[in-house]
């Protein structure tokens, strides 16, 4: 009974308040839109190239689209377009109609990327439940730690693609071990995670790499399932056949686009790079953009101390929860290490190693570090694996202390803003960090809907804030703090 309560109660937690947190604003004309509720041009870039295939069908931008999207649109050829693949913007599209028909299409568009994130809540909790092995409380930590400690909140009530891979990897990862579990895997536990993984690029092109373990994942199996190998050597023909189908997308959509299938979309020079070079220079600029000018082995050192403990985007500055994951390492992963874990492993270290060697590995305006959203749903089951094995008293009430200061911080960002300057210096520190979202929740700056509309002239954002914590860590502690003893919480 116990069980089935908690369950409940944490679920309707988390849906409450990403409903609440949601960021936006009744349906206005573009430019009075450019702050509030899109923050950056990240926003903005594939919401113009939504509207522009709405109302144009067409996926180069109007002048009105290009001032709406800001330094992230790109310029090729007289046309300019989102520097973003259209994914994005393509599936956002139905309930942007649905939304506009009430003068809420923003909003509607921006809760798509919600659904995707509470769809990520829903699938951890199954991983931790079904893979990992983990008790009910453990499993319900699962959700708890990613969707409301970690930055990731940020980014799961705003427009940016971040949740919407996190689901595309947690999909094919849930799919996959489905597949495991037989003789030979069906269908849909095998086309439809290569049809996920080779689709993947449309929404994020560096999903092509960072996604590649789920497909390693896949051959291995398939190697070890039981059935003939010439049956499982024909499964693997089909299955290469239909990515290469998939992969043939992409060089068809940049032919179609740009004339030239070598063209990436996100690669394209800025429209004000083109002004200041000359039209003329503009194949010189997209000649520029090769994956060895993006991705530079020189910049890791650099890149890994940004994502991982700069003050303005430390994984573990603003999520601080996450830092248990040593302690799972050294523990369970060198010990007794599953196939699925180091596939899971695998796929960190991927995204670590990649976007290291990105060029901005603070990922311009943003809260916290944004890249890793995906492999934060990855060590919150590893930290939940943790606490499930946690014996010692003393460990747990410093868990749960530094849980909590983590979910302060991303309640902060969710809350206020998630604009962050990057830190370029010293006496920058207090407008990079969330130092500064606490100027905005004391002078009650909300990009939420909900508090906009309903709260804003009633209740102190900061006293909403306080509750909305207070809630949080409630509910944390009696999942932690659950007695393991007790058989309803197994």
């Amino acid at each position: 009974m116990f069980s089935k309560k908690i369950y409940l109660i944490v679920s309707l937690c988390i849906i409450g308040l990403y409903l609440f947190t949601l960021k936006g604003n009744f349906d206005q004309p573009f430019i009075s839109q450019l702050y509030c509720p899109f923050e950056s041009a990240h926003e903005c870039a594939p919401f113009a190239n939504m509207q522009s295939l709405i109302y144009y069908g067409s996926n180069s931008l109007d002048k009105n689209l290009v001032v709406f999207g800001r330094i992230d649109v790109g310029f090729y050829q007289g046309n300019f377009y989102s520097l973003f693949p259209p994914g994005l913007a393509i599936l956002a599209i139905p309930f942007y109609l649905l939304g506009h028909a009430f003068h809420v299409g923003q909003l509607f568009a921006f809760s798509f990327v919600m659904i995707c994130a509470l769809l990520n809540g829903l699938l951890l909790y199954y991983i931790s439940r079904s893979i990992f092995k983990l008790s009910t409380r453990a499993s319900l930590i699962t959700p708890v730690i990613f969707l409301l400690s970690s930055t990731a909140w940020s980014y799961g009530i705003t427009f940016f693609q971040h949740q919407v891979s996190t689901t595309l990897l947690l999909l094919c990862f849930w799919l996959i071990w489905k597949g495991s579990q037989t003789s030979l895997p069906h269908w849909k536990y095998t086309y439809v995670p290569v049809a996920l993984y080779g689709l993947s690029g449309h929404i994020d092109y560096p999903n092509l790499v960072l996604l590649s373990p789920m497909m390693v994942y896949l051959l291995v199996v398939i190697c070890k399932a039981a059935a003939p190998r010439i049956q499982k050597a024909f499964l693997m023909f089909k299955l290469l056949a239909v990515l290469g189908i998939l992969l043939l997308s992409y060089p068809l959509y940049n032919h179609i686009l740009f004339g030239d299938w070598r063209i990436l979309q996100n690669r394209l020079p800025h429209f004000f790079e083109v002004e200041e070079a000359g039209v003329a220079e503009q194949e010189k600029l997209v000649r520029r953009s090769a994956v060895s000018y993006i991705f530079v082995l020189d910049r890791l050192p650099k890149g890994l101390y940004t994502l991982l403990f700069s003050p303005g985007r430390g994984l573990f500055l603003y999520s601080p929860i996450f830092i248990f994951i040593f302690f799972t390492l050294r523990k369970r992963f060198f010990k007794n290490a599953t196939t699925e874990q180091c596939i899971l492993w695998l796929t960190v270290i991927l995204f670590l190693l990649l976007y290291g060697s990105y060029g901005d590995a603070s990922g311009g305006f943003s809260y916290g570090p944004r890249f890793l959203v995906p492999i934060m749903a990855i060590l919150s089951l590893f930290v939940a694996q943790y606490i499930d094995s946690l014996k010692n008293k003393i460990i747990t009430i410093a868990l749960f202390i530094t849980l909590s200061y983590s979910q302060a911080i991303a309640l902060l960002g969710a809350i206020t803003q998630s604009i962050n300057v990057p830190c370029v210096a010293p006496a920058t520190i207090s407008t990079c960090t969330y130092v500064m979202n606490i100027g905005h929740l004391i002078s009650n700056k909300s990009n939420s809907f909900v508090y906009k509309t309903m709260l804003q002239d009633h209740v102190p954002l900061f006293f909403v804030y306080i509750f909305i914590l207070m809630l949080i860590t409630s509910m944390s502690a009696t999942l932690i703090f659950q007695n393991k003893k007790d058989p309803n919480s197994t």
